[in-house]
Order: structure tokens, then C-alpha cells, then sequence
């Protein structure tokens, strides 16, 4: 079954340095979306406060963010370090329970980012990333389809 979700009917949350519009959300049961749709478990889109973080959760899954506006600092428990500038992507493995927390890099300005977690196929997953920036010309109007293959890998 199809269910139309509109972006106002997205579930809405503030926190004191973030606000988020989940399309799926778990904490109601009723939502015919609650655990997601196929291998896509979460669609979210947020706004970090100048120097806001976020830890995520420590489980096996393939994490697709893409930062809109601003800049996103990260760091994994295996001490890899990284940003992702506004137009460009990040795919994150996490896998075998490695935690990873990211941070709004700006002391001034807000960060904008979408990010679209995915449920593994597999039962254990090695953690990894890679950076991937499109230009303008390669996102106007089409999915940039060529990073898909290496960035679902194992997942779809």
C-alpha cells in the first residue's frame, strides 16, 4: 500500500538546539509508516543550532546524509574526523555498533540537513564513509544514480 505523506503532515520536533521533520516516526503506532517503508527506515530532515550535536544511536545501518545549508562536523568511535559542506553527501556505514556523533560546525549560523537511514541486509555490517559532492549541473533535475550502487551496497 501506498501512503501519501505530505510535508505538513510530517511529524514535527523541537529541541532546545534542533528542530526535525521526521516522515517516519516511531512513536506512534498507529502511523502506518511507523517502522519505515522497505529498506528505508528513516527519512528526516533537521535544523542544528550554531554549534548543536547529535549522537546517533549505535546500530548496524547505512546512513545517506546531505547537507543543504551550513556544515556538518562528524566524528566516529574510531576517531575519524570529518565535514560535509553544504551540496554534498555523506554515506556512513554504521556497522558492528559503532557510535558516531555530528555537530553543526558554524558558531553562527544554522545547519540544514536530510538524512535517510537504511535497514541492512546483512547481519553485521564493517563501518566506513566517503564524501561525494555533485555539482549544481549534475543534481539539477535528476538523481545523480552513478554514487547509488557503491553507496547501497549490501543494504538494497
Amino acid at each position: 500500500m501506498i501512503v501519501l505523506r505530505r510535508a505538513d503532515e510530517r511529524t514535527y520536533e523541537r529541541r532546545r538546539k534542533q528542530e526535525a521533520r521526521s516522515t517516519f516516526s516511531s512513536s506512534d503506532p498507529a502511523d502506518p509508516l511507523a517502522k519505515g517503508f522497505g529498506t528505508m527506515e528513516t527519512l528526516k530532515e533537521g535544523r542544528l543550532s550554531p554549534r548543536a550535536g547529535i549522537r546517533q544511536p549505535a546500530r548496524d545501518a547505512e546512513i545517506i546524509t546531505y547537507v543543504r545549508e551550513g556544515t556538518l562536523a562528524y566524528q566516529d568511535a574510531l576517531g575519524q574526523p570529518g565535514v560535509i559542506r553544504a551540496g554534498e553527501f555523506q554515506r556512513m556505514t554504521a556497522g558492528h555498533g559503532i557510535r558516531y556523533s555530528e555537530m553543526n560546525a558554524s558558531p553562527t549560523d544554522w545547519a540544514h540537513v536530510f538524512q535517510i537511514w537504511l535497514r541492512p541486509s546483512l547481519e553485521t555490517l564493517e563501518p566506513g564513509h566517503e564524501e561525494k559532492r555533485f555539482t549544481a549541473a549534475e543534481r539539477r533535475g535528476i538523481l545523480c544514480a552513478s554514487w547509488l550502487p557503491r553507496m547501497a551496497a549490501g543494504v538494497l
